[in-house]
């Protein structure tokens, strides 16, 4: 009997874990993509126009007026997060760019 006890319970503790991989690793909203690289919506959405930070696909936000919101994956993000140095270097070169104007 106890056995078959522990085999349910392993059995529910997997699709627990199933449950929160999925949540875990559903794509990024853009608000989340600043959070998480610390970075401007003006720089978020500049980097994802010239391809510097390319988004996974898009969602509907139904609310109102119906608008599509680009979303990003979170391996690229947590790539992009374990190396600041990249966006450091995004950033210094728009900088660069600006003065240049």
């Amino acid at each position: 009997m106890v056995s078959g006890a522990c085999a349910l319970i392993a059995g529910k503790l997997g699709d627990l874990a199933d449950a929160l991989a999925e949540i875990a690793w559903r794509p990024l909203t853009p608000r989340l993509v600043g959070a998480v690289l610390g970075i401007s919506c003006q720089e978020r959405a500049r980097w994802t126009k010239d391809g510097r930070l390319p988004h996974s696909g898009h969602v509907v936000d139904r609310r109102g007026n119906p608008v599509s919101i680009p979303t990003y994956s979170v391996e690229v993000i947590e790539k992009l997060a374990g190396h600041p140095e990249i966006v450091t270097a995004w950033g210094e070169q728009d900088a660069a760019a600006q003065r240049k104007t």
